[in-house]
């Protein structure tokens, strides 16, 4: 009976498994980094992901240390607006509003 066992990703790529600090990335990485926030939020708008679901997503991809400093949240992302603009308009007996 032969056996294979497949190698650990770490053992195939060892040069890339060194702990790198943040100022030890070239800044083009930086760059795609931005990048990658982009897909992400325009790949959400685009496919109507909802809003817990790239939060999910956020969460789990913060975990590692090359996404540490990506947003928890898809109102950060998305850069939603924090304030709802409303239109007020008097009608009798009281006032309508428009969202």
């Amino acid at each position: 009976n032969l056996q294979y066992s497949a190698p650990s990703v770490l053992n195939v790529i060892p040069e890339y498994s060194e702990n790198l600090t943040v100022n030890q990335f070239p800044e083009s990485f930086l760059q795609e980094d931005e990048s990658i926030k982009s897909f992400i939020a325009n790949w959400s708008i685009t496919f109507n992901i909802p809003h817990n679901a790239i939060n999910d997503l956020l969460k789990g991809l913060k975990k590692h240390k090359c996404f540490k400093d990506f947003p928890v949240d898809s109102r950060t992302l998305l850069a939603t607006p924090k304030q709802t603009f409303t239109k007020l308009r008097n009608v009798d007996p009281g006032t309508f509003f428009y969202f």
